[in-house]
């Protein structure tokens, strides 16, 4: 629901690349102001064939139970694996343009590192230098309060911190910082709700371990099975 005015933003350029480049128009289209009934209404109808959704676990459940063909995306947890044979600085810039595209929202985003600890410090350095802020034990703390709340459940993120920059975040916890920051980069353990959870926001966990073996298998255990 966040995105629905960007999302028609979006189809309105699309549709004018469209034109430019020879096709014909209005070859996109999108419900102006969607709601979960105009979402059924064209599930539903019969000159629909194929379902392609992503959303969260309630839009695809439709999708499912829809009768049509369906490519759905689920939640995902992606973890970046970096070992002691790794060029950390390669390492550092490919997952910051990962982790940061969008705010990290995309499921198929960087969620997590982990981290071989022979080469831990070395890479939060490097992030550093690429557009991160690597956030002390205080500020770690004082980010919890504000991008994770109690409900039912459980713990979840806070939905109002959600696609937001990493620069806003930051000045909540006191870090002065624009909109070039790309990152909250904060050191955790496997357990943390930032590496469990799926964040869709630019706040990016880092578990230490052990060697490469422990962390591919930390790396499979975050990721849940998605």
């Amino acid at each position: 629901p966040y995105a629905a005015r960007t999302s028609a933003w979006l189809v309105h350029i699309l549709n004018e690349a469209i034109v430019g480049a020879g096709g014909p128009e209005n070859l996109l289209s999108c419900v102006e102001r969607p709601t979960i009934e105009s979402a059924q209404e064209l599930m539903r109808h019969p000159g629909v064939r194929l379902l392609v959704v992503t959303g969260g676990p309630a839009v695809v459940k439709t999708a499912m139970n829809s009768g049509k063909k369906v490519i759905a995306a689920g939640p995902g947890n992606p973890p970046a694996v970096v070992d002691a044979t790794a060029d950390l600085e390669n390492a550092a810039v490919n997952i910051v343009l990962g982790a940061s595209i969008d705010n990290n929202i995309i499921c198929t985003a960087e969620k997590e590192i982990v981290a071989v600890a022979s080469i831990a410090d070395a890479l939060k350095e490097r992030l550093a230098a690429h557009g991160c802020v690597v956030v002390t034990d205080k500020q770690r703390r004082e980010l919890e309060k504000i991008v994770l709340h109690e409900g039912s459940g459980g713990t979840h993120p806070n939905k109002d911190w959600i696609g937001k920059n990493a620069g806003l975040i930051a000045r909540e916890i006191g870090v002065r910082a624009g909109d070039e920051l790309r990152l909250l980069v904060a050191e955790v353990d496997e357990q943390h709700p930032f590496v469990q959870l799926e964040m869709l926001m630019p706040v990016l966990p880092l578990v230490r371990v052990a060697d490469a073996a422990a962390a591919i298998a930390c790396a499979k255990r975050v990721e849940h099975g998605f």
